[in-house]
């Protein structure tokens, strides 16, 4: 489904405020149950757009990956089951791994998946630049052809090329941190769905820190004031906005009276509009957007073709970094542990014994990726009694030491066995590791080693 995607407020001087409108299409369950050295994965895709089903050669891929064939209770949902080892499966898109070592004493284990996006900042930043930068040199070019050569247009492009085209930049910046804090947060997976659609976790973006420090710069450098925003967010704004710009461009460049009457067609929404398209159809961007229409199959592309509002909305999403008209999915995750984990970005239940995730995601979000990790470890509590007489390692202690036993050789290995097979909960364990050393010497062992087996009084 196609967003509604409107920028209003600042008009050309670019004050972007993003409206949102409209619902996933898929919704995906991951439940995972871990097993040993193996993971049980369990995928349920749903459709939630009657008009866009999955595809044959989507089921049939997923299928692949999971070695079978899916479980349809109906033509809109699909349930794929299998187990998997170390790496997990590239399913709804990312990359995911499961690490599990077990010793005498217990085991830990590790689970890590980022789902869709690119992870690439470097790359990021330079395609944002490269859209502030192309709409800029659109706007100048604009400009050009507006205003007579002369002081006022020498003036007005100065201010563009420069103070504007690095806000704009800045302002892609901004928008993109705070979208990035609403994909990358987590919910409970147990909170109703329709707290947690991916509209409502954008809209959350009108409070915060990151929001709150966008609108500072804007408001610092005096191209809006506070009282003037809640005007610039209706729909019917479009004239405050050029008035808006109007103004900036006369203070900004720093244009005299004789000078800014040369601006007063801003002044005219229908020249503007007129005189806009006219321009932005001869642009190569607007050529770049319409070879892209034309090479969607009919089925998947808009119904009119684009216009030049679409060249500008497009160019200043790829500036922040978010592309708001694509389709973006919901994923819940559910992950057995059966103790509480020593580290997670997702939220533990202690009554279903499980950590869940909710997010939303999209192959082209611009944002940071959504990223699932839990580390967890369960403690051999019979072998333990048994040799020492307490649980003496378990949660975060329990997973250092096995994260450390597996760093020993083979060798090392064996001898640390055979050190705990032969003590007794007569024995003074701590006053025993002191004592024990690896033959030949090894910094393995070491004082931070023995600490995790001392005893709290």
């Amino acid at each position: 489904m196609r967003r509604l995607s409107t920028l209003v407020a600042g008009g050309i001087l670019a004050i972007g405020f993003v409206c949102f409108s409209g619902c996933p299409d898929f919704k995906y369950e991951i439940e995972l149950v871990p097993n040993g050295e193996e993971i049980e994965r369990t995928l349920t895709a749903t459709s939630k757009n009657e008009k866009k089903p999955f595809s044959q050669d989507e089921l049939e891929r997923l299928a692949a990956l999971y070695s079978a064939r899916p479980i349809s209770p109906d033509g809109k949902q699909h349930r794929f089951g299998g187990r998997f080892g170390e790496v997990l499966p590239d399913d709804i898109g990312g990359k995911g791994t499961y690490t599990f070592k077990a010793t005498s004493l217990g085991s830990a284990a590790i689970y890590l998946e980022r789902f869709q996006g690119s992870d690439d900042l470097d790359e990021q930043i330079d395609k944002r630049r490269a859209a502030a930068d192309e709409f800029t040199d659109i706007i100048l070019g604009w400009f050009q052809e507006q205003l007579p050569k002369g002081s006022a247009a020498d003036k007005v492009n100065r201010f563009l090329d420069a103070q504007f085209r690095r806000d704009l930049r800045n302002l892609g910046h901004y928008v993109w941190l705070s979208a990035m804090s609403a994909v990358v947060r987590f919910t409970d997976a147990n909170t109703p769905s329709e707290l947690r659609d991916p509209i409502d976790q954008m809209q959350d973006l009108s409070i915060g820190e990151v929001p709150a420090r966008t609108v500072q710069y804007f408001v610092e450098r005096g191209y809006v004031h506070l009282h003037e925003l809640p005007r610039l967010t209706r729909s019917d704004a479009f004239p405050e906005a050029l008035t808006l710009a109007h103004r900036n461009l006369v203070q900004k460049a720093g244009l005299n009276p004789e000078e800014a009457a040369q601006l007063d067609f801003l002044l005219d929404p229908q020249i503007v509009l007129q005189s806009w398209e006219d321009y932005v159809q001869r642009t190569p961007a607007f050529t770049r957007i319409t070879q892209e229409w034309q090479l969607q199959p009919p089925e998947e592309r808009d119904s009119s073709p684009p216009v030049a509002v679409n060249v500008s909305s497009d160019l200043l999403r790829q500036a922040a970094g978010w592309y708001l008209d694509v389709d973006q999915d919901t994923l819940d995750i559910r992950l057995k542990t059966a103790t509480e984990p020593v580290y997670t970005n997702g939220r533990w239940n202690s009554d279903t014994q499980e950590v869940t995730w909710a997010t939303i995601v999209g192959p082209t979000l611009g944002s940071c990726p959504p990223i699932a990790c839990a580390v967890w470890s369960n403690p051999d509590e019979e072998f333990q009694m048994a040799h020492f007489g307490s649980v003496v390692l378990r949660g975060s202690k329990l997973a250092q030491f096995v994260f450390w036993f597996a760093s020993l050789t083979d060798d090392e290995a064996r001898q640390w066995d055979a050190f705990v097979e032969h003590q007794t909960p007569k024995m003074s364990l701590f006053s025993k590791l002191r004592q024990f050393d690896f033959s030949p010497k090894s910094d393995r062992m070491n004082n931070d080693v023995r600490d995790l087996f001392r005893i709290d009084p």
